[in-house]
């Protein structure tokens, strides 16, 4: 049986609306640091990134998973 990624992992546990800071004290998760340094540098640069900013809001401040899916089928054209 293939065992599932890190990430997969986390994404599942943020999906069941589990806390993920204990799986995150235990466990390597490369998508989880680079999120956040993604983040970090297009807000340094001032790079517009709908998606990146639901998703580092869902991850690292708790909001619900749904703003994402909110974004993707509401967002109108610019």
């Amino acid at each position: 049986t293939m065992q599932e990624s890190r990430n997969l992992h986390l994404g599942k546990l943020i999906g069941q609306k589990k806390s993920i800071q204990t799986y995150l004290k235990t466990t390597t998760v490369e998508g989880y640091n680079s999120l956040k340094i993604i983040y970090d540098l297009f807000q340094k640069k001032h790079i517009k990134a709908p998606i990146l900013e639901a998703l580092e809001k869902i991850i690292y401040h708790n909001q619900d998973y749904l703003l994402l899916e909110d974004l993707l089928f509401t967002r109108k054209e610019d």
